[in-house]
């Protein structure tokens, strides 16, 4: 009897031991490491949003409000289950810069709250090697910068963009046009700043006051003018 339980207890440490093993693995392969510029391309990472550059001009601020006071009220795990599953790409430019491509309305949450100094993020590549004219144009062809204000107004070049997310400025119809996508306006493409294009489409149509009621009326009215035939070369167009 002494040798079974002997017998029984050696197997149960064996299988401990390779269970332990097997998730220190997948801690491992999902492990983030903290930023530094010569990450190479393809490694996730946690940096500090305060050294983060958006690569646009403007954010819909009132979507920023609206998914702020959502996830403020969530636990911790909860948070940071959705920020892993928010993974931003990120690129270094010269002087080793770090821009941000994508998710500046998580970006502007985590700037403007005590949620998180830190996002998760992909580095895409690193070109601190390149002059700053052969950079933008690097990034202008990769689609990887968006030239408009806040009123959709091209930027005569990247030195007018903003140099922190917290100085990004609103663009009250990029919250419009996330409002109409969330009720099924037109779907999620993935084409690089849809929301914008949807943003300009509505802009010069839909006048609105910027208020809780303001935003209501015209998510309404906009939604009946997205599925219009003006707007079936937007991303995500739904015919009607």
């Amino acid at each position: 009897m002494e040798k079974s339980k002997s017998a029984i207890a050696s197997h149960l440490s064996l299988w401990a031991g390779l269970l332990l093993g097997v998730v220190a693995q997948l801690v491992h392969a999902d492990e983030f490491v903290p930023f530094r510029p010569d990450l190479p391309a393809g490694t996730k990472c946690k940096i500090e949003v305060s050294l983060l550059h958006p690569t646009q001009a403007a954010v819909g601020m009132y979507e920023v409000q609206l998914r702020s006071n959502k996830m403020q009220k969530w636990s911790a795990a909860k948070l940071d289950a959705y920020m892993r599953g928010k993974v931003a790409p990120v690129v270094v430019g010269p002087g080793n810069v770090v821009y941000l491509l994508d998710h500046h309305h998580l970006a502007r949450v985590l700037a403007d709250t005590k949620l998180s100094p830190t996002l998760y993020a992909v580095v895409k590549g690193s070109h601190a090697h390149l002059a700053a004219r052969d950079f933008w144009k690097l990034m202008t062809e990769q689609h990887w910068v968006f030239l408009l204000d806040e009123a959709g107004h091209e930027l005569k070049d990247p030195s007018q963009l903003p140099t922190a997310i917290r100085d990004m400025r609103d663009d009250p119809y990029r919250s419009l046009a996330w409002m109409v996508r969330e009720q099924g306006g037109y779907n999620l493409s993935g084409a690089f700043f849809a929301e914008f294009q949807w943003a300009n489409y509505f802009r010069h149509r839909i006048p609105f006051e910027t208020t809780p009621a303001g935003y209501g009326q015209a998510t309404a009215a906009a939604l009946k003018i997205s599925h219009d035939p003006a707007a079936k070369d937007l991303p995500g167009f739904i015919a009607p």
